[in-house]
């Protein structure tokens, strides 16, 4: 599935609607950003507009208006012929730091070397933004610099006038300065380091998001998922995120506590891999953090709960409480008992805005045989009055609940009536967010089966939406265990019999 940001032939310009084509594409203008700064990037906008308002434009005239020729008009002083590699090359390249420190001469040197799969002798024009903390205060001694990484190799010395205590630990990356994978041998230490005193917002995140990484891999090997207990390292990480009163943009420690998605980790893990077991890993760790920090969670979440008659606020600061509370709020819901379930039904009853509705009724839905969800689930469908967009999330939270009989639970729901194949949304909402869950995966097969029996009747009403339904049933079946990629092989080879043949292109390719 890999293929550049502009492909130079398609099949179908349906295809172009890709997570390359828009997500990537988007970091690649940003990185035009880091490299000229935003008077550079803003004095190249207004010439593209100058040049281009009303016109039909490429990429490469985009990239000109960036670029200082020989010609005085043109924008900024950077030759940036190498930046249109971006937009040719298929992959995601790979930036392997290592580093060096002269204590004598307070010189520490970074080398960064890279390459790009399946494209040998082809290197990226990339910005990598760096900082550098002390490794006992976490003080930061050198903040944000932008070294331009221009071949395969190069070494790069920051001088330091005074204040480390020994080798700084560096900040690599800083802002996601360019969408590349990091290679650089951090310890648990230098992530947590990063993670309570860096000051670029995304590191800080970054660190704890490798940290989670680890615990939750290491219960993935471990013998014993259940029994597993992860460093205390990564606890105390965890546990100064949440006592973390200094920070005031509350989303970043949010997002902190999130450990990374499955997808992630899917990608992470080393092949071949459960996904079943690979989610009980992940569920393992987050019951520990709830167990072990519960009391810290418990204040933290009272401290944001807001009086009953305190009006709704929307406002960034207002967002990223709720946000906070919310996360919360699913740990301390981790254990699914009776007072679990009574303190999300007291959090969906006082809700006054969809944000905490939605992360509440989600809850619920990981315990839909309590009351509390039971209620939940015919009042949230009652407040919808209608509203498709709400109904859809209806819908989705119950297909994607963390429960064991997910498969019949997401039948039933096909036969509610509010639920139509003919309605693309509605049947992303149960179908497409059900083939993305982990029950999708039964060692039984039957979720391959129901995916084998959706995918032709969707076909038959529209080929786009089954042709994205089996990518994102199957597209990562080689990174699976033997007797998973045997059973979705075999599913596979019925679909390309039971679509149309102008359809079944996609299947194929998987």
């Amino acid at each position: 599935m890999a293929h550049p940001i502009r492909p130079e032939k398609y099949a179908a310009i349906d295809n172009f609607y890709t997570a390359t084509v828009y997500n990537k594409g988007a970091e690649v203008i940003r990185m035009y950003e880091t490299l000229l700064g935003r008077e550079g990037f803003r004095k190249g906008m207004d010439l593209y507009f100058e040049r281009h308002d009303g016109s039909a434009v490429t990429c490469d005239d985009f990239r000109a208006a960036m670029q200082e020729t020989l010609l005085e008009k043109d924008a900024n002083g950077r030759d940036l012929t190498q930046f249109e590699r971006w937009y040719l090359q298929a992959g995601t390249p790979t930036v392997k730091a290592t580093d060096s420190w002269d204590a004598e001469t307070g010189t520490y040197s970074l080398t960064l070397g890279q390459k790009v799969p399946d494209t040998p002798g082809q290197v990226e024009k990339l910005p990598m933004q760096v900082g550098l903390l002390d490794r006992e205060s976490g003080k930061e001694l050198l903040s944000d610099t932008v070294l331009e990484l221009t071949e395969e190799s190069k070494t790069f010395e920051l001088k330091l006038e005074e204040g480390a205590t020994g080798k700084p630990v560096p900040s690599l990356l800083r802002g996601f300065s360019a969408p590349v994978k990091l290679e650089y041998d951090y310890s648990d230490e230098e992530l947590s380091l990063l993670a309570a005193f860096d000051t670029d917002s995304f590191n800080r995140w970054e660190s704890m998001q490798r940290l989670g990484s680890k615990a939750v891999l290491d219960a993935f090997a471990a013998d014993d998922v259940d029994a597993f207990q992860p460093d205390a390292g990564f606890m105390d990480a965890m546990k100064r995120i949440v006592q973390d009163r200094v920070t005031e943009d509350l989303s970043l420690i949010a997002y902190a506590l999130i450990l990374p998605a499955e997808s992630t980790l899917m990608q992470e893990a080393k092949p071949p891999i459960d996904p079943t077991r690979l989610h009980a890993a992940r569920n393992r760790i987050r019951k520990v953090i709830a167990s072990e920090l519960k009391e810290d969670l418990q204040k933290r979440y009272e401290e944001l709960t807001p009086p009953e008659d305190e009006p709704y606020v929307i406002d960034g600061p207002s967002a990223s409480k709720r946000r906070l509370r919310n996360v919360l709020l699913a740990y301390l819901c981790t254990s699914g008992d009776a007072k679990a379930a009574e303190l999300c039904g007291k959090h969906f009853k006082r809700a006054k805005g969809m944000t905490d509705k939605l992360a509440a009724f989600s809850c619920l839905c990981n315990m839909p045989d309590s009351e509390e969800a039971k209620e939940a689930i015919e009042q949230f469908l009652a407040d919808a009055k209608g509203d498709a967009n709400v109904i859809d999330k209806w819908f989705a939270s119950q297909a994607r609940a963390d429960v064991d009989d997910l498969m019949p639970r997401v039948k039933k729901l096909m036969e509610h009536p509010e639920f139509s194949l003919k309605n693309p949304n509605r049947l992303r909402s149960v179908v497409s967010v059900f083939i993305s869950s982990p029950q999708f995966h039964l060692p039984d097969g039957s979720g391959y089966d129901f995916a084998l029996e959706m995918i032709p009747k969707v076909d038959a009403l529209n080929p786009q939406v089954a042709a994205r339904m089996a990518n994102g049933a199957f597209r990562t079946w080689r990174l699976l265990d033997e007797q998973r990629q045997k059973m979705i092989q075999e599913r596979l080879a019925k679909l390309t019999q039971a679509c149309p043949w102008q359809h079944v292109q996609k299947t194929k390719r998987l």
